[in-house]
């Protein structure tokens, strides 16, 4: 004989002796907080924690690590670590030697601070996807696993950046005017430095520290009045002054700032390209103090004196390369930073925005 169904009364006494027992049953066959509790735990993410979801969102950059653009940077909020024996993993994609592997990717409470170093350009070599999974083993690649985070390079925002950073009409070597800067810097300082510690000749030292002045202004001039003029080879554009290169970096964020939209552009635009002009504006302080310590060394009577002077000169190009730590509060904020502060906040606006598939 087939079972009776239930009285209305039967069913209230059953369920009153479920929910007395610690049961609770929703409709749907979904758990207490509403979630479906049928959700795939098979190998290969998931789990055993039928709570687990992808969750969190952020954003992952390519900034300047061992080469220009090698440090992967990824940060995301709102998260949660990975379920009993999985881990995250992810992966850069679209880039000319194929896929890269970033390695397993930890979470801290709620959140993602993780970098690493890529040891290739990557923004240059057209990686342009960033996709991570979760998974109880090491995936050979992407695609094994729970889908969990993905996110696309702002292709706008590098066409928009490309002066600043990858080529430059008005800046030497057709390099991005940021990137040009770092090579004129780094090249005069260099020449100053280049077997310093065995020169003794104070004329030879002298044309030295003349040679690092007129680099720097793009100038011709006989500084100590020995009748020659001593130039760095190579060099066309000066540092600073009309047509320099710290007047041609902020011509290029004025036209960045411009195709985002000017005024109209969203917040974290603005601020990052008001934060990079400031670290650009910072330049010229160090760079006229390098100046006048090279034009010091073309006056300098003992050869030690000079030696130490063009010390001092290429310690000052050192600054306009990495910023001052006035304050000693072991951090170079943005009021402190010069090059390498302009070219973090242009590098972050070249965001991967990341969220969950």
């Amino acid at each position: 004989m087939p079972a009776r169904p239930l009285s209305s009364v039967g069913q209230a006494l059953l369920l009153g002796a479920l929910v007395a027992s610690g049961c609770v049953i929703t409709p749907g066959g979904k758990d207490r907080d509403g979630t479906d509790d049928t959700a795939d735990t098979a190998d290969g993410g998931g789990g055993n924690n039928l709570q687990w979801r992808p969750a969190g969102r952020g954003k992952a950059y390519l900034l300047d690590g061992e080469q220009d653009h090698s440090l992967f940077t990824l940060e995301v909020t709102r998260t949660a670590p990975p379920d009993d024996g999985d881990a995250y993993y992810g992966f850069l994609l679209g880039g000319d030697s194929g896929t890269l592997a970033l390695g397993e990717i930890e979470v801290q409470g709620d959140q993602v601070v993780f970098e690493h170093e890529l040891g290739v350009n990557a923004f240059l070599a057209g990686y342009n996807r960033f996709e991570a999974y979760a998974h109880d083993a090491v995936p050979s690649g992407p695609g094994e696993g729970t889908p969990l985070w993905e996110g696309a390079f702002s292709e706008d925002a590098a066409r928009i950046l490309e002066e600043l950073l990858v080529s430059s009409p008005e800046a030497p070597n057709g390099e991005g005017s940021l990137r040009a800067i770092e090579t004129t810097v780094e090249t005069i300082r260099d020449y100053g430095l280049d077997g310093l510690e065995t020169l003794d000749n104070v004329q030879v030292l002298q044309n030295r520290g003349e040679a690092m002045a007129n680099g720097i202004k793009n100038e011709e001039l006989d500084h100590n009045s020995d009748g020659t003029v001593s130039t760095i080879g190579g060099l066309t554009v000066g540092l600073v002054g009309d047509s320099g290169q710290v007047e041609i970096i902020l011509d290029d964020l004025t036209e960045a700032f411009n195709a985002f939209g000017g005024q109209s552009a969203d917040d974290d635009v603005r601020g990052a390209l008001d934060d990079a002009y400031d670290c650009v504006e910072n330049i010229e302080r160090h760079v006229e103090s390098a100046y006048s310590t090279a034009g010091t060394v073309t006056v300098c009577g003992a050869a030690s004196s000079c030696q130490g002077l063009l010390q001092d000169a290429a310690d000052d190009l050192q600054l306009v390369l990495d910023g001052q730590d006035v304050n000693e509060d072991g951090a170079i904020d943005d009021s402190e930073g010069t090059v390498e502060c302009a070219i973090d906040h242009v590098s972050r606006l070249m965001a991967f925005d990341v969220a969950t598939p």
